[in-house]
């Protein structure tokens, strides 16, 4: 059956006495699908940058077309992409494509039942333009009265380059004509120059579609300004300012003083290479504690390596202090304990400052003293507990040292009570040597006392 078409139907009976009348009539219409796919793809040429696309409206199979959906690709068997989509029959293209460049082109349409097959791809190849633009241009040698120059050539667009312009004349007149040169060489040496003068050139390329545009010159990139962004005992970040399709190279070395603090030889080439590529950042690592350090860094383009930056002058930092030994516990008692722990090798301790740390049982770390002293003594503290100690000088912390504080009727003779007991004996034995000797005068006294009496009565 025909798509979308009208149909009458009707039915009679036949046996083997004939034929019976027949029915009534039965009137229906197919069903719609999807479109045909559009034909007739043409591509016609407007201007040099603009493409005119037509196509013409296919079957729609009994649904009307509610779009069509136009794709191209410049690759023979790459993926097409969607240009255009809507229901015109015709697409102008502006300013997307390349010259002398291969595209092909496809199209379906789509109705309300879904889309048609695409259409047949068409090749269309874009015609060809002027030149492209000379780059690459070089000063190869330079004498006296003379000058070598050399550049790339350009991109042909689809014509063959048929010879070059050269304008060329002192900065200060304009009046000197074009230096046409037909060869194939991209080379040309100036001659006849006037020494200590300065001269101007630029280079434009014809093909026989006609003439490119004049160069631009690219001169070699300023150096970029170094910024540091990290810095630790062993390593330091740099990070600059970076441009399209430029290479860096970033060099250091170690900077050295003299007696009087000035730098020796800043500009000596002892620089080593750091870094070499296209990113704007870079960690050095492996530097020496503590140290100071000169960096430069240059950009190199298409027009050669610019000049090098101004020497950058960064230190690394101090290494933080680190105690590994655990703190000695000393001198338990009921009142505490004494605490202390080896002396930070250093210069200047008067800049080192100690953390002490204590811990409970199933309890974080507390501080408990932070200063210069290599002791600390801990008291009330409560009885039978388990503790925990770490001590740092502003870097990491020591190993754990734990005890437990007893029970003062498990502990044993206090030290320092034990002294001061002693102290109390000897005191207690002389006052009582005192008091017996005072008690010898006092019956001495009382005894010589009577005998005086007595010898008084017999005289009387």
């Amino acid at each position: 059956m025909n798509i979308s078409h009208n149909y009458i139907i009707r039915l009679r009976a036949i046996n083997k006495n004939g034929h019976g009348p027949w029915s009534d009539n039965l009137q229906f219409t197919s069903g719609a699908t999807c479109p045909k796919a559009p034909d007739s793809l043409v591509i016609a040429t407007k201007s040099s940058n603009c493409l005119l696309i037509n196509w013409s409206e296919p079957e729609s199979n009994g649904s009307p077309i509610i779009e069509y959906r136009l794709e191209w690709t410049a690759k023979e068997n790459g993926q097409f992409t969607n240009l255009y989509t809507g229901g015109s029959l015709k697409h102008e293209l502006k300013n997307l494509f390349l010259p002398n460049t291969k595209y092909l082109f496809r199209i379906q349409a789509t109705n309300i039942i879904g889309p048609s097959q695409y259409s047949q791809i068409v090749e269309y190849i874009s015609p060809a333009s002027v030149p492209g633009i000379v780059t690459g241009i070089r000063l190869e040698e330079i004498h006296t009265d003379s000058a070598l120059v050399s550049w790339k050539p350009p991109s042909t667009n689809g014509s063959p380059i048929q010879f070059y312009n050269i304008d060329f004349n002192e900065q200060s007149t304009h009046s000197n004509p074009y230096v046409v040169l037909h060869q194939n060489e991209c080379t040309y040496l100036f001659d006849s120059l006037e020494p200590d003068t300065n001269y101007k050139f630029r280079i434009q390329a014809a093909n026989s579609v006609g003439i490119g545009q004049f160069s631009n010159l690219a001169l070699a990139p300023q150096p970029p300004n170094l910024e540091c962004v990290w810095v630790s005992y062993n390593g330091i970040k740099l990070k600059w300012n970076s441009g399209e399709n430029f290479t860096y190279i970033l060099q250091y070395r170690k900077n050295d003083f003299n007696n009087d603090g000035d730098d020796v030889d800043i500009n000596c080439d002892r620089f080593a290479t750091a870094y070499e590529g296209p990113s704007n950042q870079f960690r050095l690592n492996k530097l020496s504690e503590s140290s100071s350090y000169l960096f430069r860094i240059c950009a190199i383009n298409e027009a050669g390596q610019g000049k090098w930056s101004h020497n950058y002058h960064f230190s690394t930092a101090k290494s933080p202090p680190i105690i590994t030994k655990a703190p000695a516990i000393s001198q338990i008692s009921s009142n505490g304990c004494l605490v202390e722990w080896n002396k930070y090798g250093q210069e200047r301790p008067d800049f080192l400052e100690y953390c002490l740390q204590i811990q409970k049982k199933d309890a974080d770390f507390k501080e408990v003293y932070r200063g210069s002293d290599c002791c600390y003594r801990f008291r009330d503290l409560e009885t039978n507990s388990d503790i925990s100690k770490n001590v740092s000088s502003n870097g990491k912390a020591s190993k754990k040292s734990s005890f437990s504080k007893p029970i003062p009727s498990e502990l044993d003779t206090d030290p320092i009570s034990t002294v001061q007991s002693t102290n109390d004996h000897c005191w207690a034995f002389l006052l009582i040597i005192f008091l017996v000797i005072l008690a010898f005068l006092i019956a001495y006294c009382v005894s010589f006392y009577f005998d005086v009496a007595t010898v008084r009565s017999v005289e009387f």
